[in-house]
């Protein structure tokens, strides 16, 4: 059932007319001036001593426009919104690049089958494209199957629900790392793909998602 939705959405998208998730605009999927309303971070890049990440960049915060871009982005087939929310991702990062690779967030391979896609991958594929950092899609996997985040009470909960969840490549080794997500809320799940890259020997570990809950 899940592949003919997926394939039944894909056409959809190729013969109905497009339009804003913000404000229903024709011809576009995420206007100009939708974009101008999404409040950004007051600290669009933090760091944070208690995470294995080096750092984690938003472009925007979780909430309003950008909740709802989210929520049909990952949970509503609505891939055609990838690569609006990587450019604003690309603008956020450091100029030079000096990032030698980039990884996402996988989901486990039974979540893949349910979903059809990994958000993640996908803006990982529009951000290479953008910036010519190298996307590896096996250098990070997911060993096992977690509960869904939204669903853990708190913060001590959602970083237990993910640890050791994650295993990384040695190719990774002395590199640094840009690790792609679509969202960061408690940081649990990026925390814990960036101990993962860690152990495997990677030399940093920078987390760039599009919305960050604040």
């Amino acid at each position: 059932m899940t592949l003919i939705r997926t394939t039944i959405q894909r056409a959809l998208e190729l013969v109905l007319p497009a339009r804003c998730v913000g404000c229903g605009k024709a011809k576009t999927y995420l206007c100009d001036s939708c974009i101008e309303t999404m409040d950004v971070p007051l600290e669009r890049t933090i760091v944070r001593n208690d995470y294995a990440f080096t750092s984690a960049t938003a472009a925007v915060i979780y909430d309003s426009v950008a909740r709802d871009v989210v929520h049909r982005f990952k949970f509503k087939n609505l891939r055609a919104l990838s690569p609006f929310m990587a450019e604003p991702m690309v603008r956020m990062m450091p100029t030079p690049l000096n990032l030698d690779v980039m990884v996402a967030v996988p989901l486990h391979e039974s979540r893949l089958r349910e979903r059809g896609y990994n958000q993640a991958a996908l803006l990982s594929k529009d951000i290479a494209a953008l910036t010519q950092i190298p996307f590896e899609p096996t250098w990070l996997t997911r060993t096992r199957r977690s509960g869904r985040q939204v669903e853990a009470e708190d913060v001590v909960a959602r970083r237990a629900n993910v640890r050791s969840a994650f295993l990384a490549s040695t190719a990774v080794a002395g590199l640094r790392v840009a690790l792609v997500d679509d969202v960061m809320t408690t940081g649990a799940t990026l925390d814990a793909a960036a101990a993962a890259l860690k152990s495997a020997g990677a030399a940093e570990v920078h987390c760039y998602t599009f919305a960050r809950d604040m």
